[in-house]
């Protein structure tokens, strides 16, 4: 039977962790991308990695309210007056015993016996709910972080390319001709597309800068096409390279801008992106180039204007090109944390130290920062830095670098 003291530490214990799991079920259930994701509609690598962890979701509403419950009822008993025996006894089956449901186990007809109901529900502790809880939530959680990572990286790339390819082909037209360069693009544009619907974790990083490969193929072939008219015209055509390369720059400056800003604490010194219009406008870098390229007169103008309108280009590229370094920086470090972590867990496991309470309790602490939108790359470093210590140091106490904070 346990004392009044060890049942109001588990009260509080318990109610703390029920505050965080409902905290992080109503972020999981607003979060775009696992609504998307539990609409169905997944197929290939997608369904085959997320189907299975997203069925269980709703399991999670499930045990909490169970817990809930369980630990309103417990409150209820020790909030009614003195601690008597028989309420300790009763709080202590509720906080220890197996009063929670961990799952249903339906049998059909043909598996019961002629006094079998149904079903049967398989009951467990607090702690084992807990420890369902997080087995389930966890693979959830990682198939959100990894889709939203594929559709961060990649519909960028590919309205960029779409962009490009439509003036691309406008050019073609233009010329005359036909390239099988854009045929290619524009298969693997809707192959794309289609796989961003319903199985986005197929598209590997290889296969986003494929994309980015065909884009830049298409163009050097279109210009050099354009080039075999003449050197001006050439030159003039070689504006959409500079172009696509900008698009594209200017989408990871802003892609890696707001990924910061959304998924790293208090993140500073962030370069903020010049407007789509300085490219795209109607007074931008591609307009003028249309003007150059429908533009007549004396070719020496051409070539000045065409001069000027580069000294722009590479302008904005290398400001562009400051600005995705900047701002994708914090997200580096938060990768190079989340890599070290699972360096160091990985040699925990290889010391037969993986089951130790105490280190796991610090990895599971460092993972959840660093796996968990915003992180806080200061408190982030220092779990990790604490992880690596207490992994050098096993025959010491260990204490949660966070704990002091």
């Amino acid at each position: 039977m346990l004392q009044t003291e060890q049942i109001d530490e588990l009260l509080t214990r318990y109610g703390a962790a029920e505050a965080r799991i409902a905290a992080n079920l109503l972020e999981l259930d607003e979060h775009p991308t696992f609504k998307i994701l539990s609409a169905g509609g997944l197929r290939g690598t997608t369904l085959a990695t997320v189907g299975p962890a997203m069925e269980k979701s709703p399991e999670l509403w499930r045990w909490l309210g169970q817990l809930q419950r369980t630990l309103n009822d417990a409150r209820g008993i020790r909030d009614d007056g003195r601690m008597s025996s028989e309420r300790r006894q009763q709080l202590t089956e509720l906080l220890t015993g197996d009063t929670v449901v961990l799952q249903v186990d339906e049998r059909t007809v043909i598996q019961r016996d002629l006094l079998d109901v149904g079903s049967a529900d398989v009951y467990g502790t607090i702690e084992e709910l807990l420890s369902e809880m997080r087995l389930v939530y966890e693979p959830i959680r990682d198939a959100v972080a990894t889709v939203d990572q594929v559709w961060t990286e990649v519909v960028p790339r590919t309205s960029g390319a779409e962009t490009t390819l439509d003036r691309l082909k406008a050019d073609a037209s233009r010329l005359g001709i036909s390239d099988p360069t854009l045929t290619v693009l524009q298969a693997r544009l809707r192959d794309v597309k289609s796989a961003l619907a319903q199985d986005p974790i197929s598209l590997s990083r290889d296969f986003a800068s494929d994309l980015d490969t065909l884009v830049a193929d298409a163009t050097h072939q279109m210009a050099d096409i354009a080039r075999g008219y003449d050197q001006l015209d050439g030159d003039i055509a070689e504006s959409e390279t500079h172009l696509a390369e900008l698009r594209m720059l200017r989408n990871r400056a802003a892609t890696a801008h707001t990924q910061s800003t959304a998924k790293i604490v208090d993140v500073q010194g962030l370069i903020r992106t010049p407007d789509v219009a300085i490219i795209d406008g109607d007074n931008g870098l591609a307009a003028r180039a249309d003007e150059l390229r429908a533009g007549s007169g004396d070719w020496q103008q051409k070539r000045q204007l065409l001069d000027e309108w580069m000294a722009k280009v590479v302008a904005l590229r290398e400001q562009l090109s400051r600005a995705y370094s900047i701002n994708s920086a914090p997200l580096r470090e938060r990768d190079e944390l989340r890599g070290l972590l699972a360096a160091y867990w990985a040699k925990a496991a290889a010391l037969g130290r993986a089951e130790d309470p105490a280190l796991s309790d610090l990895h599971d602490e460092a993972h959840n920062e660093l796996f968990t939108s915003p992180t806080d790359l200061e408190r982030a470093n220092m779990l990790v830095a604490g992880f690596g210590n207490a992994m050098r140091l096993p025959g010491k106490p260990i204490e949660s670098p966070g704990a002091a904070s």
